[in-house]
C-alpha cells in the first residue's frame, strides 16, 4: 500500500471517524425530532424547534455533534471562552486550545449559519490577536474566515455535511432505495476533514 492509498478517504482515520459521529448523529436526529420537521430541516431549511426536541437547538447540536466532530479533528475544544484580546466583554461560543493562532468559534441552530458567519467576522475584527482564524458552524454547515496581521480578512472554507446526515437518515427510512453509497459519503467526509482538522487550522 503506498501513501496515496494511506491518504485516501477509505483509509484515514480522521474522515472514518466523521463517518461514525454523522451516522450517530443521524440516528439522534432521527429519533428525537419528528419526522415532518425533521425532513423540513434537513431539506427546506427550516430552523430547528427547541419545543419539537425538547432542548435547545443548539445545546442539542453541540451536544450530539459538534462536539464529537471537534474530537474527530483533533480540537482541544473548550466552550464559552473568556478573555480573548480585543472581545474580553463577549463570550464565543467555543475556541480550540491545541494551536498556536487564536480560533474563535460561533455555534448556532440548524439553518441560522448566515447568523453565525455574521457573529464570527464581527468577533474576529474586533480581536487585536493576529492572526486569528473564526468558525461558524450550525452542525450541518462549517465555514472558516482568517484574519492576519494586515487585518484582511478572508474567508478560507466552507463545508456542508448536510447530504451526509440526509444520506444516513435516508438509509433508516423504510424505503431504502436511495441508500446513498458509502465512498460518496468518505469522499465528502474527507473533505470536511482536509478542510477543519486540527492541521489546517493555520
Amino acid at each position: 500500500m503506498d501513501q496515496s492509498e494511506l491518504d485516501s478517504p477509505q483509509n484515514d482515520p480522521r474522515t472514518r471517524r466523521v463517518v461514525r459521529s454523522l451516522q450517530k448523529f443521524a440516528d439522534t436526529f432521527q429519533r428525537r425530532v419528528p419526522r415532518e420537521h425533521a425532513s423540513d430541516v434537513l431539506n427546506d431549511e427550516a430552523v430547528l424547534d427547541g419545543v419539537a426536541i425538547g432542548q435547545a437547538p443548539e445545546r442539542f447540536i453541540e451536544e450530539h455533534l459538534v462536539r464529537s466532530l471537534a474530537d474527530d479533528l483533533g480540537y482541544m475544544y473548550r466552550p464559552y471562552p473568556q478573555g480573548i484580546e480585543g472581545i474580553e466583554r463577549l463570550i464565543p461560543d467555543f475556541t480550540v486550545l491545541n494551536t498556536e493562532i487564536t480560533v474563535i468559534g460561533e455555534l448556532k441552530k440548524p439553518n441560522r449559519i448566515k447568523q453565525g458567519r455574521t457573529e464570527s467576522v464581527e468577533y474576529l475584527n474586533k480581536t487585536t490577536e493576529r492572526p486569528a482564524i473564526g468558525i461558524a458552524t450550525d452542525g450541518l454547515t462549517w465555514v472558516k474566515f482568517r484574519i492576519d496581521s494586515e487585518d484582511s480578512l478572508t474567508p478560507q472554507k466552507h463545508s456542508s455535511l448536510r447530504s451526509v446526515v440526509r444520506g444516513f437518515v435516508r438509509e433508516q427510512s423504510p424505503n431504502k432505495s436511495s441508500k446513498k453509497r458509502r465512498s460518496k459519503i468518505r469522499k465528502e467526509c474527507y473533505g470536511f476533514v482536509d478542510s477543519f482538522a486540527i492541521e489546517a487550522l493555520v
